[in-house]
């Protein structure tokens, strides 16, 4: 007998389930009642949501506490993919639908924030997540989505509703894999700020003049190979947004002002749109933006804080000039989407911003409170975006297994 995906894994996998607070009903004898009750909820209603207690399903990641499991399972007709979704969000909070989400990963420049900002809201819809074959790389820093993630996932087919891993953004490419109409999501720093930062993560073995040497040296040789190096420290920002491919990987335009500005023109169709820049030293303003878009609620975009920079070590103000020579392309970049992002903030009343942008900062705060007293979401617990990523995945192909004969 083919039973009910959740009753399926309430069997296997959970030892203690609080149905209707106060009172538990424990594994030995709850499974025929949930049985009856999924299979004749899921037929006639097509959603059921379960509190959880634990939710271990063996990943070696952590579990899933604190979360709300809500299943599309179709005992009549087949099941979608699991949704998990913070348990503060207010039950009365309708999730809207969204388009399909293209995030670009940059670098230093609080990506991985945003990018799990991104699983949240399309895990907790249930939308289509092109998970990489490692976890971590859509063939960053090669072109997307990567020899790997070719041979898993196949030629486009528009079949995935989100892509928010490490890939350097092709646009052709990326709608190719996603569903039609796509909103594309990036974030931009400050160059010289992300260079720092990059330079105290990535490099911090080398003292400020080796690794400027090291640049200046690599600059002199036209070619950019596909290496991690070059995605870290030759023009990133415009390195992970498809600048190198766009000119042939060459750094050879990365003073030419018109090529750039070809360049920089063909990215304004994919992201010249309000919400679709976050700037790092305006993150909450970015999230309003990208609220405003989507038209969700500020509860579902709130964040803790992922791999912060704590050493800081600064160069001498001719060592900040010679990095900034070595910066041109995001430069420039980094100046148009700068001068857009304030463009779409000043179309609405200073006054509707300011109640937007506190209503986002409460969501924050709201979140802090929570994480602060012992009770804070999974996903904000664990730094690691390949652990999170990965458990995801994993959590996916279980559910797309379906239920056990």
């Amino acid at each position: 007998m083919q039973h009910c995906l959740f009753c399926s894994l309430v069997q296997e996998h959970f030892r203690a389930i609080p149905l209707l607070s106060p009172l538990h009903i424990n594994h030995g004898w709850a499974s025929p009642l949930m049985m009856i009750m999924c299979m004749r909820l899921a037929c006639g209603l097509s959603i059921l949501i379960w509190p959880l207690w634990a939710f271990n399903l063996d990943l070696g990641f952590q579990s899933l506490v604190g979360f709300e499991y809500a299943d599309n399972y179709d005992g009549c007709a087949g099941f979608s993919l699991i949704q998990v979704q913070p348990r503060k969000l207010n039950s009365d909070i309708s999730l809207v639908p969204l388009p399909p989400l293209g995030m670009v990963k940059v670098p230093k420049t609080g990506s991985t924030t945003v990018s799990k900002i991104m699983q949240n809201l399309a895990s907790a819809r249930g939308m289509a997540i092109m998970f990489p074959a490692d976890d971590h790389m859509l063939g960053w820093p090669g072109a997307f989505p990567g020899e790997a993630n070719l041979a898993l996932y196949g030629s486009p087919s528009h079949k995935y509703e989100l892509i928010a891993n490490h890939a350097v953004f092709n646009s052709e490419k990326w709608r190719g894999y996603l569903r039609s109409n796509p909103v594309f999501v990036a974030i931009l720093r400050e160059p010289i700020s992300q260079a720092v930062s990059s330079h105290n993560v990535f490099a911090r073995a080398l003292s400020w003049e080796e690794h400027l040497t090291s640049l200046e040296m690599s600059k002199a040789k036209s070619v950019v190979p596909i290496h991690k190096w070059y995605g870290w420290f030759c023009n990133p920002q415009a390195y992970a947004l498809g600048w190198y491919e766009y000119v042939g990987r060459t750094t050879k335009y990365d003073n030419n002002q018109t090529v750039i500005r070809q360049w920089i023109d063909s990215l304004d169709f994919d992201f010249g749109h309000s919400g679709s820049i976050i700037l790092t030293e305006y993150f909450d303003e970015g999230l309003v933006l990208l609220k405003e878009r989507l038209r969700v609620k500020p509860a579902e975009l709130a964040y803790q804080i992922q791999n912060a920079g704590l050493d800081h070590s600064m160069p001498s103000q001719d060592q900040l000039d010679r990095l900034r020579s070595l910066y041109p392309v995001d430069l420039v970049l980094y100046d148009h989407f700068n001068k857009t992002f304030w463009k779409h903030w000043q179309q609405a009343d200073p006054q509707i911003r300011e109640g937007q942008l506190a209503a986002m900062k409460l969501a924050n705060s709201e979140l802090n409170a929570t994480c602060n007293a012992g009770a804070c979401p999974p996903v904000w617990t664990d730094a690691n975006a390949v652990h999170w990523t990965a458990h995801l995945r994993q959590l996916a192909e279980r559910i797309e297994r379906g239920p056990r004969v």
